[in-house]
């Protein structure tokens, strides 16, 4: 994988909202963030972990670190950029805090 992290808020949707059932616990791979940009969406694989606490369950939002696997999240996963949380359909929504090279200990 490569060393790009980043610092951003995630929050699912509640599960009426077509959100998961489940929680997401800390260091799932199973999301795909999901950028807009001017040619059309960008998906992104990372690691989500999160920051303050060991679940996030639907309708919750929680500071996570994020480690993508792909070079290209220097270019979309900018600071400030929006995100959505993808697993068969939108779940969640986030925003790009900082880039940082380096996993928080």
């Amino acid at each position: 994988m490569t060393g790009i992290y980043a610092d951003a808020s995630l929050r699912l949707l509640p599960t009426e909202e077509d959100g998961l059932e489940r929680s997401v616990v800390s260091g799932t791979r199973g999301l795909l963030l999901m950028f807009d940009t001017d040619d059309g969406e960008v998906q992104l694989g990372a690691v989500v972990k999160l920051r303050d606490r060991a679940e996030l369950l639907p309708g919750q939002e929680a500071p996570v670190e994020l480690h993508f696997w792909a070079d290209e999240a220097r270019i979309y996963a900018t600071p400030g950029s929006k995100f959505r949380a993808w697993y068969g359909r939108t779940v969640g929504e986030g925003t790009i805090g900082r880039l940082r090279d380096h996993e928080l200990s």
